[in-house]
């Protein structure tokens, strides 16, 4: 470790270095870089170099396992916490700062002032490293004591989805920017988007947006919260994408478990979500997929600390996650998205079993869209409308609203999508149902979201081969599959898949 460091110092002082005060601790980073685009690397400080430096002999750390990480790259972490909780004693560091449901609201702030950083992902990852391996198939059930549920109100609505899981339909379907169909069935004159810090619901406390209130810090996390309210009263329709967990309850816990709102989660079978999420983040840049190409610290998005040690660490820490998946064989890159996908899965699969058996809340597959989509949709228009059974007469207003979402809807289904990317393949242009040219946006999403049948079976196979299929996969399967089954998706007619 001390010559992988000196190398680095070396290399640094023989460019002519020189001590100055260090302002901005968090240009450390491609991601402080990548949100104040008009500076590059080349306009750092030598000081901030040197940190740099400092930070891959961090790293050069973990990548050879039976080196210590300095105990200096951690102190002030470490010292934070003590101060801030007037501990005298030494702190438990994992546990106080890199615990999963501490770490998942953004990071701890108390431990890491400077966010994000080398220091967060490099000492999680090594005392994490320390410790007992995660058992992340536990994680599954959530034994937490429930607390009171008040009476259900159907004031509030929203969809809950997760990266590789429905992020991309579910916006669409409640508006990117203006609202979408969704936002018109349910409200009865929508609003302005809003991204909001924090809500005040009446009876249950502020929910606070993690991390200072801010509601989302892209690229290195894409949680975030949109909400579009009914100008006409004190409705809202809520879209929750990558929901966080925490000890403290998440808004989306207080809308399913207090019974605060109707919620639509939607859910997919974990096989799929890797063998896609492969596809996806290995393609050539993706649309809003920045993190993929930051190696200085290299991210993966949201995944558990063990995960980004075991990721990186088969390029010593020196490449992204997109360079990693480009330089390994297909077998050995679905191994990487297993390990990146597991925490985002394993908060997926505890909030559907929790959440399974609550008549405010509609779990539904993935598959239903792509093998029934207007039915789903009808479900779904059913579900927050409180109207079980069928549609009524072809004039009523009920039937009316419905028709109108299913229509408004079609350009999102998708078999359309799926038709569009073969026809783009062949040189021609698909076409909307009503004739008009698909635009390129949604052409291009086409090709980065909708896969080939025989891409995916041949993927499928190659997933049974690594580790991950032995170690959590085909549990993780089975646990889907207990989940989905549910008495209201039989109450509100949602087809079978």
């Amino acid at each position: 470790m001390c010559l992988g460091r000196w190398v680095l110092l070396w290399q640094l002082f023989q460019t002519g270095f020189s001590w100055k005060p260090l302002d901005e601790p968090s240009k450390l980073s491609d991601q402080w870089l990548f949100l104040n685009s008009n500076l590059s690397a080349r306009s750092l400080s030598k000081l901030v170099q040197f940190r740099l430096a400092e930070a891959a002999a961090a790293s050069y750390a973990l990548a050879n396992g039976s080196a210590e990480v300095d105990e200096n790259f951690c102190l002030n972490a470490r010292l934070r916490y003590r101060l801030r909780y007037q501990i005298p004693e030494s702190v438990d560091f994992a546990t106080e700062c890199c615990d999963l449901l501490s770490f998942d609201t953004f990071g701890s702030d108390v431990c890491f002032e400077s966010w994000p950083s080398w220091s967060i992902r490099v000492c999680c990852a090594y005392f994490a490293g320390r410790g007992p391996a995660a058992q992340f198939t536990e994680l599954f059930f959530d034994e937490t004591p429930w607390r009171e549920r008040k009476e259900m109100s159907y004031l509030s609505r929203g969809i809950v989805a997760y990266h590789k899981s429905g992020i991309t339909l579910s916006s669409q379907l409640v508006g990117l920017r203006d609202p979408g169909p969704l936002s018109h069935l349910v409200l009865e004159s929508a609003g302005d988007l809003f991204v909001p810090q924090n809500f005040s619901l009446e009876n249950h406390g502020v929910h606070d947006s993690p991390r200072g209130g801010q509601p989302v810090i892209r690229p290195y996390y894409q949680a975030f919260i949109r909400r579009f309210a009914d100008t006409t009263g004190r409705g809202m329709f809520l879209h929750f994408s990558n929901p966080l967990k925490s000890w403290k309850p998440q808004l989306q816990d207080l809308l399913a478990e207090d019974g605060v709102g109707l919620v639509l989660h939607l859910v997919r079978r974990p096989s799929d979500m890797i063998v896609s999420g492969y596809r996806y983040h290995g393609q050539q840049r993706p649309e809003g997929e920045e993190w993929l190409y930051f190696s200085n610290p290299p991210d993966c998005l949201s995944c558990d600390h063990q995960a980004w040690a075991q990721i990186f660490g088969r390029c010593a820490f020196r490449c992204s996650y997109h360079q990693l998946l480009q330089n390994l064989s297909t077998a050995e890159g679905l191994q990487m998205e297993y390990l990146r996908s597991r925490w985002d899965i394993s908060k997926m699969l505890q909030n559907a079993m929790k959440w399974k058996d609550l008549e405010n809340v509609l779990q539904l597959p993935m598959e239903s869209f792509q093998l029934h989509f207007n039915d789903t949709l009808r479900c779904i228009a059913r579900f927050f409308l409180r109207a079980p059974g069928m549609e009524g007469s072809e004039g009523s207003v009920f039937a009316q609203k419905v028709k109108r979402f299913v229509e408004e809807s079609q350009v999102h289904s998708p078999k359309l999508m799926a038709s569009c990317r073969e026809a783009s393949e062949r040189g021609e242009t698909c076409r909307l149902p009503n004739g008009t040219a698909m635009p390129r946006k949604l052409t291009s999403q086409a090709h980065s979201h909708v896969a080939s049948r025989v891409l995916k079976h041949s993927l499928k196979a190659a997933l049974e081969q690594t580790k991950g299929w032995k170690q959590f996969i085909p549990f993780a399967d089975l646990t889907y599959e207990a989940a989905i089954d549910t008495a209201n998706t039989q109450m509100f007619g949602c087809p079978k898949v």
